[in-house]
């Protein structure tokens, strides 16, 4: 946690952080003016951020504003300002330096200019990060260097520690402060640190632009930190090395970029200021780069909670020798308050404040249905509500077994529809006894099953799409569409049967789920669902039916199936029968994922692989079909549940495809039992 923080375990409900942080976070955005941070005792920073809208002048100065402002004591002792330059441009990364500069530092704010490098054809966004402060900082030094008069290249200036011991190099900060002239382009400059020691550094500045004219009037503000002050809300400090050994590439701009994790999340986006450190040491790189001949420039390319890209550019040739560069940082601001807070009986903890945690209890928990009983002879839907009751009565409740407490109610059948035109046909189906209890979801699963009709005969039907209605505790109607235009006589006149299974929860060992899916107007949609973790072991069996809330409604048919099915997750795709056949709304899919199922269901499980790597057939209506033979001892046609499954690895994707399965005919007598 932050500085000042003290740990503090709580229950589900409000834990408050007690101590303080000085400073409160500035958010990054696109400010005219810097936000800036309360600085409540002596000894604080305040830090702060503003963002630069720069046009085609690639040049652009603005004010900042300390608040409070610095007393006269601080004036005396000094005061200091660091900044680094976030490249917000979105959406995409930018890859391309600027630089940046201070001037007319008083005790009320500063000045702060940018110059960008690259050429800009529109208004680019620059955000300039920076920390102010007063004096000489705890575990550090702090001071201004003057820069000699120069005209070209590179000019470094020797610093020396007076009156501070380090124990070994410290952490060095550098920032150019332009005296006289103001607001004058040509004396941008990278900067960066040369050499650090415990003793001494350098610090080198080489103009933006070759033969830019007399740079004079300039100082830089240095700080070096062997550690955090105290009084500092400076959680995270430190070092990361670019090794500059990889190819550049255009991706970057030629830019070395690095990602850094933080050690710990922030409340909030954290200031950071940064300085890129060189070393030129001749003995341990026989090909270490001069100051002389070279400019270091770094930026932060993207930055949230959790982290930040940070990138450098040299001068060197892209294709030639790069030195490895230490970049120093400093991320400002708080740390996530729920960091060491403990939460009980599943409570999870939620930050509503930089020091406010609270450990509140599950309330998105995902509608999926993987019941248990617990002990207290209550059905939970899955672990998550499970969960949420025990952290709501912040108590125990053991789990009794698996699946609900009332016995499993399976109810399945055949139905006959006749599909002899172009219109949509429906049938209600009541079930048998005994009915579903109230307050339980009823799933339907149906599948088009032409069974009946004669086994010899060469006649492959057109594809259907089959969907269920007003699914109800004592019924619910299906409704079935057939593809085409009905110009084929089929030897049936039409017979349509529908097989289907009503189920309410999940048997144990499946996941069951209802998916309600977005309009849509035309072509494919497909909605991704997430399987409980550690579920399944294996890729598990998925069928899939939809369901629809407008009645009778012919321009919803749409064909189902499953895409990329994993043991975690899997999709769920429809595709319009017709195209462009208008809005497609209050449409859900009912669908069951499992590895093995109850005795109860006393059913087999298959999976069929169609490659389907030549041309369908003419004598299969351009249908790719395959007999498969049954395991199970059937003295009635069985009941066919089947979905279609396919991976976009294969080739196509979803948006470009559109797949129907059905059963053709059955023949359920011994010794063959095939589909």
């Amino acid at each position: 946690m932050s500085k000042g923080f003290k740990r503090k375990e709580c229950l589900h409900g409000m834990c408050l952080i007690e101590g303080f942080v000085m400073g409160s976070i500035a958010l990054l955005g696109f400010l005219l003016t810097a936000l800036v941070a309360v600085r409540p005792v002596d000894g604080a920073i305040l830090y702060g951020c503003g963002t630069f809208a720069i046009g085609p002048s690639e040049f652009q100065c603005k004010s900042f504003a300390f608040s409070p402002a610095f007393s006269s004591a601080d004036v005396t002792a000094g005061i200091h300002v660091q900044i680094s330059l976030y490249m917000t441009d979105l959406p995409g990364p930018t890859y391309e330096p600027a630089v940046g500069w201070v001037e007319n530092v008083t005790p009320s704010g500063f000045t702060s200019c940018v110059e960008t490098s690259a050429e800009i054809t529109s208004t680019r966004a620059v955000t300039l990060q920076w920390m102010a402060f007063a004096g000489n900082p705890e575990n550090g030094l702090a001071g201004t260097a003057v820069v000699p008069l120069f005209t070209a290249g590179t000019e470094c200036v020797d610093v020396d520690f007076i009156g501070v011991k380090f124990s070994k190099p410290p952490h060095v900060f550098v920032t150019a402060v332009h005296i006289d002239p103001l607001s004058n382009s040509h004396d941008a400059a990278s900067v960066w640190a040369e050499g650090a020691t415990r003793y001494d550094f350098k610090i080198c500045l080489r103009e933006l632009k070759n033969f830019d004219g007399v740079h004079q009037n300039i100082k830089v503000d240095w700080l070096a930190l062997k550690g955090i002050p105290s009084g500092w809300a400076v959680p995270i400090g430190t070092s990361v090395t670019l090794p500059n050994t990889e190819d550049l590439t255009a991706s970057t701009s030629y830019s070395f970029c690095k990602d850094v994790t933080f050690s710990n999340e922030f409340y909030a986006t954290p200031v950071l200021i940064t300085t890129a450190h060189h070393t030129t040491n001749l003995q341990t790189n026989p090909k270490a780069i001069s100051p002389d001949n070279n400019a270091i420039t770094e930026w932060i390319e993207s930055v949230n909670k959790t982290g930040f890209k940070v990138c450098m550019k040299d001068i060197q040739p892209f294709d030639g020798h790069h030195d490895p560069v230490d970049i120093e940082y400093l991320a400002i601001g708080n740390l996530d308050p729920c960091i060491e807070v403990t939460c009980d009986f599943f409570a999870v903890c939620q930050a509503f404040g930089p020091k406010d945690a609270r450990c509140i209890c599950p309330h998105n928990c995902a509608t999926y249905e993987n019941q248990r009983c617990g002990e207290d002879n209550v059905t939970y839907t899955n672990e998550c509500t499970h969960q949420k009751a025990m952290c709501d009565q912040t108590q125990t409740i053991g789990i009794r077994h698996m699946g609900p407490c009332f016995p499993f109610i399976l109810h399945r059948g055949r139905v006959l529809l006749t599909l002899d035109t172009t219109d949509v046909q429906c049938n209600t189906v009541p079930y048998a006894a005994p009915t579903f209890l109230p307050h339980y979801h009823v799933h339907v699963q149906a599948s088009i099953n032409y069974y009946s009709h004669a086994p010899s005969s060469p006649y492959i039907h057109d594809a259907a799409v089959v969907w269920a209605e007003n699914v109800g505790l004592t019924n619910f109607t299906v409704c079935a569409l057939k593809a085409g235009r009905t110009d084929r006589a089929t030897p049936d006149g039409g017979n349509t049967y529908i097989d289907y299974i009503a189920y309410q929860g999940s048997p144990a060992g499946a996941v069951a789920g209802e998916e309600s899916m977005e309009n849509w107007w035309d072509g494919t949609y497909c909605k991704s669902v997430t399987l409980p973790s550690g579920k399944f072991s294996s890729k598990p069996y998925i069928i899939t039916s939809a369901q629809h809330a407008v009645i009778g409604q012919k321009h919803d048919a749409a064909t189902t199936w499953v895409e990329d099915v994993t043991t975690s997750s899997f999709r769920i795709c429809l595709r319009e029968m017709q195209n462009f056949d208008g809005l497609h709304s209050s449409i859900s899919v009912n669908w069951m994922a499992y590895e093995t199922l109850p005795s109860t269901f006393l059913a087999e499980k298959r999976t069929l692989a169609f490659p389907n790597l030549g041309l369908p057939l003419a004598a299969d209506n351009n249908a790719f079909c395959q007999v498969m033979a049954l395991n199970g001892n059937y003295t009635s046609p069985p009941t066919m549940i089947v979905t279609s499954g396919h991976s976009t690895s294969q080739g196509v994707i979803p948006e470009y495809n559109s797949i129907a399965s059905w059963v053709e005919v059955i023949k359920y007598s011994k010794p063959r039992k095939d589909i």
